[in-house]
Formats: structure tokens, C-alpha cells, sequence
């Protein structure tokens, strides 16, 4: 089985907001890491992946509330904003203008034992260089 291509997009930033079934909006997330890993070449799928493992130990007591909470409602995530202009960059010149398709899938690690929680998405990029990921 060929081990799948990984690209980098940025390390450790935070999240603008993570969206609970429209019941909650949790802003305190950072990400230790965030990429693609390529799946197919041809046509082109790939997993954007987020690694959330820095708030495993954080001594923020907010970041901590909203981490407990989205491990107790994982299930229930809507979507994700991230305002970065680099992280908007590299998904527009990866994404449009070499492969012409999007991400299909999110990957959330969440554990330290590289546990994840995979969704179906749309990603959209927004004004003010902002990327959308809904899940579908």
C-alpha cells in the first residue's frame, strides 16, 4: 500500500471558532499543526487534517472548557473557521491552482495516541482570507 503524501500548511495557530450544532461556538482551539495528506493522485483526494493534541495540557481553564466540550460532542461539530492568511494562501494555491479540487474529508487528531474523528466536508474560501470547513 502506498503511504500517503503530506503537505504542510502551518504549525501551531488557533482555530477563529468551531461551530457545535448551532448550539454552541467554541473559540478558544488551537491546533498544534495543520496539512493535507493526499490519498489519490489522480483524480485528486485529500484529508486536511488538524492536529488539536496542544490542548490536551493547557493550563488556560478556557481552552480546557472548550476542548472537554468538544470531546463530549465530537459527533455534533457544523464547521470550523480559520482566519490565517497563510493557511488561506497555501489552500488556494495547492487546492485551485495546481489540483483544481478541494479537500473532501477533515481529520481531528485529538489524542495523543494519534486518536482521530473523521468528517465529510465542503471547504469554502472566504473574504478577509478566511477558510470555511462545513461538514457535511
Amino acid at each position: 500500500m502506498k503511504t500517503p503524501k503530506t503537505i504542510p500548511i502551518i504549525g501551531k495557530n488557533t482555530l477563529t471558532y468551531a461551530k457545535m450544532q448551532q448550539q454552541k461556538i467554541l473559540e478558544n482551539l488551537s491546533f498544534k499543526r495543520l496539512y493535507l495528506t493526499v490519498r489519490q493522485d489522480f483524480p485528486w483526494k485529500a484529508t486536511l487534517v488538524v492536529d488539536l493534541t496542544s490542548n490536551l495540557k493547557t493550563p488556560d481553564q478556557q481552552v480546557s472548557t472548550d476542548y472537554t466540550y468538544y470531546l463530549g460532542a465530537m459527533g455534533k461539530l457544523t464547521e470550523i473557521l480559520i482566519s490565517n492568511k497563510k493557511v488561506f494562501s497555501q489552500l488556494y494555491s495547492k487546492w485551485l491552482s495546481e489540483l483544481g479540487h478541494q479537500p473532501d474529508r477533515l481529520r481531528i487528531i485529538y489524542g495523543k495516541d494519534q486518536d482521530f474523528m473523521e468528517y465529510n466536508i465542503k471547504l469554502s474560501l472566504m473574504e478577509k482570507e478566511r477558510v470555511l470547513i462545513q461538514i457535511s
